[in-house]
Formats: structure tokens, sequence, C-alpha cells
């Protein structure tokens, strides 16, 4: 049922696997499926929206490997639901979303409870695909050390879940927003509207969840027995009024706020005060700060994010012509980038020939 990517790095975050374990071979099944089906009748235009999802696919999983090799989770992320709504805009043109679904449905069939018989398969396959290889395809590590079947099998399910819920929020997205809008767009433009509108909304989820584990860390700071030591009157915050003028806040006013609010006076803080508050935390959870200090980075960069999308979708919804010449410029650029990718593989291949 799982085919082997000899692609995969099997390069994982600090503190556990990518994520979680996602199988994106469910989709390639996929794909070799709807190839079986074009019939004559619309086989010419079938292959030519196909081509077009693949190229975009295959380019959006080399800047998911070179996210994953610089250690840049959040662009990972960004790349992984891109690619995912990039697949499933494809599966609809070709009006294959229902099947995709099923195939879906079989995967977490065959990682449900009443299946629990053939988990040690299906660990067994996902080990094979998700093991790093060299060049010749020989397995260098084992990917998932320290892991029993089960927690395996349970990560792996968990994500096709995820997956399934993302296809079902795109559908009830896409449906809305193509109510919403009417005539104002042709389908390649709403089609546009309703990839920008998912990726804010994974965003924002996905800001959400990070915001909770911050959160957290805040209440366990807030009944640290050495908070007392971190609220001082000597540590305090300085930030600037709009008006020109000054006031302060304390370390435990800081960790009080909801995290939003949070976030908004960090921006504010001098890098002095930035690097006061870290040692305040540490002092008053040390066990946590690390973590904390990465959920804190990643909601900062989320809630930038969500910011920028927003802006953009906005823009698009008011002004039509300008989405249409992104769509034009954006597919221009992939035909390049696919093709640019050929001449240098070409290119690889002959120096490797010649040496």
């Amino acid at each position: 049922m799982r085919q082997k990517q000899s692609g995969r790095t099997g390069l994982s975050w600090q503190g556990g696997v990518v994520g979680e374990i996602i199988d994106r071979n469910a989709e390639n099944r996929a794909l070799e499926t709807i190839t079986q089906q074009f019939n004559s009748k619309d086989k010419q235009q079938m292959l030519k929206e196909w081509s077009k999802g693949i190229a975009g696919h295959n380019l959006l999983e080399q800047d998911i490997l070179e996210a994953l090799k610089n250690g840049d989770k959040i662009e990972h992320d960004n790349k992984v639901h891109k690619q995912f709504i990039n697949d499933l805009i494809m599966y609809q043109r070709l009006d294959r979303l229902d099947e995709f679904r099923g195939i879906l449905n079989t995967e977490l069939e065959s990682t449900s409870d009443s299946n629990r018989e053939n988990w040690s398969q299906v660990a067994s396959e996902i080990r094979e695909m998700m093991s790093p290889r060299d060049e010749n395809g020989k397995v260098v590590s084992e990917p998932f050390p320290g892991l029993t079947d089960e927690q395996i099998v349970k990560q792996h399910r968990e994500a096709i879940q995820g997956f399934k819920n993302k296809l079902d929020s795109y559908v009830k997205l896409s449906n809305n927003l193509r109510e919403l809008v009417g005539d104002k767009f042709d389908k390649r433009g709403l089609d546009e509207l309703v990839y920008l509108a998912s990726i804010h909304e994974d965003v924002v989820n996905r800001l959400e969840k990070s915001n909770e584990s911050v959160q957290s860390h805040l209440s366990n700071a807030l009944n640290s027995p050495t908070l007392h030591l971190a609220s001082e009157k000597s540590n305090v915050f300085s930030f600037k009024t709009e008006d020109g003028g000054k006031y302060t806040k304390t370390f435990n006013d800081l960790i009080s706020m909801p995290v939003s609010e949070l976030i908004t006076s960090i921006y504010e803080m001098s890098n002095e005060d930035k690097a006061l508050f870290k040692s305040l935390f540490e002092m008053v959870n040390p066990h946590g700060a690390l973590n904390f200090n990465r959920h804190l980075a990643e909601s900062m960069a989320l809630q930038k994010l969500t910011g920028e999308f927003a802006r953009t979708y906005n823009k698009y919804t008011k002004e039509p012509e300008a989405l249409q010449k992104k769509i034009v410029e954006e597919t221009q650029a992939i035909l390049q980038e696919v093709f640019d990718r050929k001449v240098k593989n070409a290119v690889e291949k002959l120096q490797n020939v010649q040496t």
C-alpha cells in the first residue's frame, strides 16, 4: 500500500519526529489512479491540469526538503500545507476529490484499532519509506529511533486524520468562497483565492496551537516559587507611547498578558530588555525556558504571517486584475523553474559521467 520514496531525508526537528509522521504517498497513489482513469474524451485537458499540478507538487517537495535541511520549521509547515492544497486543487479540477478522500479513509482504516494485528507490518512499511538513504539507495540510519510500532502507527494515523480534516476544511472553504464572490472571478481566480484563504486559515490554526503552548509556560512561570525575584522593582521594561511618552511594565505584568499582547510588547522592546526578559524567564522556569523560547519564536513568526496573508487576500479580493496577473506570473515562474532544474540535473549527471 505504501510506496518507498528514496528522496526522503529522514531529518527531524530537535526533540522529535518532524511535526508528525506524514505519509504523502497516499497522494502519489491517487495520482497513479487518476492517470489510469483518463478517458479519450477529456484526456488532453486532464493531462494538462495533471501536469501543472504535478509540477507544482514536485517544486514544493524540493522546498520542503530544503526547509528540513535548514531546520526551518515554519517554512517547512507552510510548504507542506501549500503542497497539499496545490494537490487538492488539482484533484478538484480533475473531478477526483471524492476518490482522494476514499484513499485517506482506506489509510485510516488500515491503522485503526480494529486492525491492530496489522500494525507491525504498517510500521515496517513506514520505516522503510522514511529511512534516510545515500545516493545508492542504501539505508544509512534508523528514521525513528526509540519509537515503538504502536507509536509510529498512531502518529501516522493522526497525520492522515489531519490531512482528512484539511480536505474537509478546504471543501467547505471553497464552497463558501465560491458562493460569496460569485462571478467576480474566473475559475483560476477562484482557485487562487481559495488557495490563499486556506493557507491563511492553516497559519491561524497553527498560531492558536503555538499560543496554547506559550500560555502553558506563562502559567507555570506565574506559579513559580522564584517569581518574586524576577518581579523586583529594578526589573522593569520601558515602552514608548504613540505621542512620545514613556511607560514601564514589570516582568509579572508581561507574563500575565494574553500571548498576542506579550508578542506585541516584545516587538516594542529594546534588545537589552529582550535579553532581560529572557534571563528572568529562565530564572523562574529553568526547565521550561528552552521550549518556551522556541514556542514564543514560532508564535511571533506565525502572528506576523497571519497579517501578511490577510493583507494579500484582501488585496486580491478587491483587485481581480492584479490576481490574474499574479496567476500568469506564477505559472510562468513554475515552468521556468521546472526547466532550470531539469537543466541543472542534466548538467550534474554529465559531470558525474565525466568524473
